[in-house]
């Protein structure tokens, strides 16, 4: 490190993870909480009198997952790889003093004047034009219709999304559940790759669309669920954007092999929960 022109070389640049979105004007940050351990960290704020949160993931695979919470409790999630330094993003080095009675030399690596006032872009919620997960049928966080479980019909529950990112080749679709919130055990109750660009919705029962993986009972489509033990159990549905069409080892394949095959190639996902409580339980 050496001092050259007045100024420290080399200066220091920093590769973000995620691009920068618009400034929260009026934002008011309430809280922080991390957990190095985990790598969890959750920034919590307020904003139009409404409660928000950030919370980001340092995943063991590199990969940083950000999870956006806006007032009704909806999660929008995104995950995103890190970015490599490249050669021009590097700042330029200076060629010296200004010769006397001249201009000083032309410098890029002052960043061009803000925009007028009347230009910057209002705030937008974090939630606007992201990735999401819907259902006509129930609301994110909601109870469970018992038609979508074994107590009912068992049919697979409709689901819509919208926001899609720039770039989606194919949508792939998994619905899991934890026995236990802190530990590692997941059971799979539903599984769908492949699903075309074409298609945003998914209806009541649907048939045809995509390729229908494994569930836990290694069976392929919808595993309704059975819910065991007092009290109400937390599921997710969750889509995910795909860059390129997913490729896999084996023709059964499981939350595991899709979770394996798009580590590389998801632009973005969201996730849907719910809740369900087994009558008499």
């Amino acid at each position: 490190m050496t001092v050259r022109n007045d100024g420290v070389e080399p200066q220091p640049r920093d590769a973000p993870i995620r691009p920068a979105g618009f400034p929260l004007r009026g934002a008011k940050i309430t809280g922080f909480d991390r957990d190095d351990e985990k790598k969890i960290y959750t920034l919590k704020y307020e904003l139009q009198d409404k409660t928000l949160s950030w919370k980001y993931t340092i995943n063991k695979d590199d990969t940083f997952t950000f999870v956006y919470t806006d007032a009704n409790g909806e999660e929008t999630t995104e995950t995103y790889h890190r970015r490599e330094r490249k050669e021009g993003d590097q700042l330029p080095k200076k060629d010296g003093p200004p010769k006397k009675g001249g201009p000083p030399p032309p410098r890029n690596d002052i960043p061009p004047a803000p925009p007028k006032k009347e230009e910057i872009p209002a705030p937008k919620p974090p939630n606007v034009g992201k990735f999401k997960l819907t259902s006509p049928a129930f609301e994110a966080g909601g109870k469970m219709p018992a038609e979508f479980t074994g107590e009912g019909d068992g049919v697979s529950p409709p689901v819509a999304w919208s926001g899609v990112p720039e770039g989606t080749k194919f949508y792939a679709l998994q619905l899991c559940h934890k026995p236990m919130p802190n530990g590692d055990e997941v059971k799979s109750y539903w599984v769908v790759t492949n699903i075309p660009t074409t298609t945003t919705a998914l209806e009541k029962n649907i048939k045809g669309v995509g390729k229908d993986g494994y569930n836990d009972k290694k069976r392929t489509g919808y595993d309704p669920m059975n819910s065991k033990g007092p009290g109400p159990k937390e599921y997710h549905i969750t889509m995910y954007a795909l860059s390129a069409e997913p490729k896999f080892d084996t023709d059964k394949t499981t939350r595991a092999d899709l979770l394996k095959a798009i580590k590389g190639i998801t632009l973005a996902e969201t996730t849907l929960s719910y809740t369900y409580e087994r009558k008499g339980k």
